[in-house]
């Protein structure tokens, strides 16, 4: 019973961490199809916009993932170094912007949605991290789809 209640949790954070890696993703897209200029003049600014618009699409994709329930024992940990990246760059993009007295509300949003992705993205890798882990007495052979640490 509990490991079906994993698994749906895991479908439902993953379904939750598409969504908002989706809306991270709209939001810098439509920075970047409204502002032709700025791309063409700025490469710096554009080459940025490029990378947000595919690091939140990566994440995305991973939380598309996670939900379909893929079994890949790394998924947890690209979401949250992904997650992280996103965060980062997303708070640097605001305090940049402050500190140019430039920008308002678009870089905000966006660092909004990259902390929100960055909760999602840590919760849905805690569940799937559960998942995968071993219940107490069980072998780890049990447990089809989880790769078995052959280390020891």
């Amino acid at each position: 019973m509990m490991e079906s209640d994993n698994r749906g949790r895991a479908t439902s954070w993953g379904w939750a961490l598409a969504a908002v890696a989706l809306l991270g993703t709209a939001n810098v897209g439509q920075f970047i199809i409204s502002s032709p200029a700025l791309m063409a003049g700025s490469p710096g600014r554009a080459a940025g916009s490029y990378l947000g618009e595919a690091l939140f699409g990566a994440l995305a994709g991973l939380g598309i993932a996670t939900a379909r329930g893929a079994a890949n024992h790394l998924l947890p940990a690209l979401m949250r170094g992904l997650s992280v990246l996103i965060a980062l760059g997303s708070v640097l993009l605001v305090v940049v912007h402050a500190a140019a007295h430039v920008g308002g509300l678009r870089p905000t949003s966006v660092a909004v949605l990259a902390l929100a992705a960055l909760a999602v993205a840590w919760q849905t890798a805690s569940v799937r991290d559960r998942l995968a882990a071993p219940r107490s007495g069980e072998a780890a052979e049990a447990r089809p789809g989880v790769p078995i640490d052959s280390s020891d």
